[in-house]
């Protein structure tokens, strides 16, 4: 996966081939063959493997209380804003902005990465609404404002390069500003 990650980012995913997936990896085409079927099941693979560390837990508990609500939504800004700018990412974004491969990037990331993260969190949300923390009609003006604060324009500068990666502590802060920023947008108790 490391292999076909760098040849992807170093010649675009049209250009890269499985040839040169297994040179760099030290392994057979037979080798590759046996674990991916063709060339978008390797780049599925990793995309997968990205959305999966972004998305919230399947298995989080309903929230109870609003506060419940508020910290579970700051520690999952924290993971997600973490994978999301993460540079290996960022190289993601930067080909599937290029459109090298006729879209395929695009489409990976969209249906592996996009939707799996904002299906888990509507689901989240979803709950919390069921519970009585917020009306169900303000579910998606919710969702909105808690990714606008958490992501801002940090995607686009560090695509543009023109600031560095976020670190722990700027990332913590982003995080507990997004969760904030939603505790005072839900209505009064």
């Amino acid at each position: 996966m490391k292999a076909a990650f760098e040849v992807f980012v170093e010649k675009g995913y049209a250009a890269a081939t499985t040839l040169d997936i297994v040179r760099r990896a030290k392994i057979s085409k037979r080798t590759l063959y046996e674990i991916f079927d063709s060339k978008q099941a390797i780049l599925a693979a990793l995309v997968r493997y990205g959305s999966q560390r972004m998305q919230a837990p399947p298995d989080l508990p309903v929230p109870n209380s609003r506060a419940e609500f508020i910290a579970t939504l700051e520690s999952f800004g924290r993971t997600f804003l973490a994978e999301f700018l993460h540079p290996d990412r960022m190289a993601m974004y930067r080909l599937a902005i290029a459109g090298r491969g006729e879209g395929a990037v695009a489409r990976e990331l969209t249906a592996s990465g996009q939707v799996p993260v904002t299906q888990s969190l509507v689901r989240y949300f979803d709950q919390a609404a069921a519970r009585g923390l917020f009306p169900r009609d303000q579910m998606a003006s919710l969702i909105h404002v808690f990714f606008s604060v958490l992501i801002g324009f940090s995607p686009l500068q560090l695509l543009l390069g023109n600031e560095p990666p976020m670190n722990a502590a700027t990332i913590d802060a982003r995080a507990t500003l997004a969760a904030s920023t939603l505790r005072r947008l839900l209505p009064a108790e």
